[in-house]
């Protein structure tokens, strides 16, 4: 008999003598942050999710469950804060922003099939997704309102950028990359006809642009430079020579067809080609330090309440399932 690895998590409340009916219990507030209240049953399936990580013995060791316990308080009680924030200093996120975030991301999968697939991995609806997408968005714009001094501050983060380049110039290393066009279809029999096209003379870029499923197909087909070890196929044309045309290369996302463009060896990364990425790194800090204090602020002047009695009352179940 096998089991599977994946596991159900179930809630279940252990009640003493408040009410018979778990469904009233559901909608009893664990956690309230000024007027913003977390239920029982939003806790339990923020729980739930949190400790979906974990194989079935893990999500029962005692102290796997304290962690992930405390990081969805922590989590609602940041999230709330900022919500209000927002609110107060009528920060939102229109539909625009969203959908032109959503199509962002969502570009970066082959095909819809393969996103939602990735979705259900997870255990979460495109609904859900969207919300979380949309209070992401929320916070990224609280951040910025919070820092109001960063156009001020590109001076102090180049400076932080500079001194970090020096002080680990052996880390930025670029290894041996190669760039490549390619052809993603759905299909075996596709990948063969457009292959034979290929060595018949016919533009790469324009059957990419016209047949591949991939998000990169806009641009031809070429994804540029990269490193060994992105993925599989890649790797299997890397010690290949400029010009060289794969034969169909399978992977999870399709059949490949692969051309290499380009080569360039490994070395050493001057400043200037690290330096948006450092300077990026150094303005997160600064925002992180910004959030902090901010955060330690909201966090005492505000009303906090938590039902911790209820809150250990709410158990995930595991449950497997035979094969």
């Amino acid at each position: 008999m096998l089991w599977r690895s994946e596991i159900v998590l179930a809630l279940t409340f252990l009640l003493t003598c408040c009410t018979d009916k778990i469904s009233d219990v559901k909608n009893i507030a664990v956690l309230k942050v000024n007027s913003e209240e977390i239920t029982a049953g939003q806790y339990g399936g923020a729980l739930a999710k949190k400790l979906k990580m974990y194989d079935a013995l893990a999500a029962k060791d005692p102290s796997n469950i304290r962690r992930a316990r405390e990081a969805v308080i922590k989590e609602f009680i940041v999230s709330a804060l900022l919500s209000q924030y927002a609110k107060a200093h009528n920060i939102s996120v229109g539909d625009g922003e969203l959908l032109q975030e959503f199509d962002q991301v969502r570009k970066t999968y082959p095909d819809d099939l393969t996103f939602k697939a990735a979705l259900a991995t997870e255990g979460i609806s495109i609904d859900e997704w969207k919300s979380d997408l949309r209070q992401t968005l929320l916070e990224r714009k609280c951040f910025a309102s919070l820092d109001p001094a960063s156009q001020q501050s590109e001076k102090e983060d180049e400076k932080s950028a500079h001194q970090l380049y020096d002080l680990n110039k052996d880390d930025f290393v670029r290894p041996a990359q190669i760039r490549i066009q390619q052809i993603v279809v759905s299909r075996e029999d596709d990948g063969e006809r457009l292959l034979h096209k290929l060595k018949s003379g016919a533009s790469f870029t324009s059957l990419a642009q016209k047949f591949s499923i991939s998000p990169d197909s806009a641009q031809g087909g070429d994804i540029g430079f990269l490193s060994k070890g992105v993925t599989p196929a890649f790797d299997s044309v890397f010690g290949q020579p400029v010009g060289y045309l794969s034969g169909i290369v399978k992977s999870n996302y399709g059949f490949h067809i692969i051309k290499v463009l380009d080569k360039r060896p490994a070395g050493h990364l001057t400043f200037d080609q690290v330096k948006s990425k450092l300077m990026r790194q150094a303005a997160e800090k600064r925002q992180q330090r910004v959030f902090n204090s901010w955060l330690e602020s909201a966090v005492k002047s505000a009303k906090i309440e938590r039902n911790d009695t209820l809150l250990e009352k709410v158990r995930v179940r595991t449950e497997g399932a035979q094969e």
